[in-house]
């Protein structure tokens, strides 16, 4: 294997291409940050408080149905598009939400979590054969179930909260699957990823 460093050209080539990526990923930060700060923007009024339920929504409205979404969202954007939309959250926050900005951090990084594991469950779906696929609540729960079990997990998901995840699970299935050439490539396997909400689609 020949590394960027072992030649010129291999070093130029390298680091043209490492230029595109940062600039494709600058221009999605970007855009999805004012997407988002929009969003805080047409849900705020004077006693807004950045609420784990309004951050939500939020999120709910800028999702696009594409393979790995969630995954390229981060914490930091976030933070970046209230900054935008509510330049003093920090001190709303103070006074009104459970653990101030830091908690405001938690929410924010616990609703990212857990899109991200459910759409990367609902790809894990989408890959497999049409007729292997579990495209049912209950079925899904069934599923989810039986690879948290064999894969050791050591705090298990209790009935209530699997079967709540397998509602968002099949959630993003269905918007996946609706998006024609935006579903993962199907494989003969069944692979299950490890680690999004419901949103308004439902």
């Amino acid at each position: 294997m020949r590394y960027p460093d072992q030649s010129r050209l291999v070093h130029t080539e390298f680091k043209m291409s490492n230029d595109i990526f940062e600039a494709a990923n600058q221009t999605f930060y970007d855009a999805a940050v004012a997407s988002l700060a929009s969003q805080f923007t047409n849900l705020m009024n004077e006693s807004w408080q950045p609420t784990r339920d309004q951050i939500a929504l939020a999120l709910d409205r800028v999702y696009r149905p594409v393979p790995h979404f969630w995954e390229s969202f981060s914490k930091q954007m976030v933070l970046d598009a209230l900054a935008i939309a509510c330049p003093d959250w920090m001190r709303r926050a103070m006074t009104s939400v459970e653990n101030g900005p830091l908690g405001v951090r938690v929410k924010i990084t616990q609703e990212l979590n857990d899109r991200v594991v459910n759409e990367s469950f609902a790809e894990d779906i989408l890959r497999m054969p049409p007729s292997a696929r579990p495209l049912s609540t209950e079925a899904i729960f069934e599923w989810l179930c039986a690879y948290l079990d064999s894969s050791g997990v050591i705090t298990p998901l209790d009935d209530t909260k699997a079967f709540r995840a397998a509602e968002k699970i099949l959630n993003f299935v269905r918007l996946l699957d609706s998006s024609p050439g935006q579903q993962p490539a199907e494989e003969t396997a069944t692979p299950v990823s490890s680690v999004d909400s419901a949103n308004q689609a439902t």
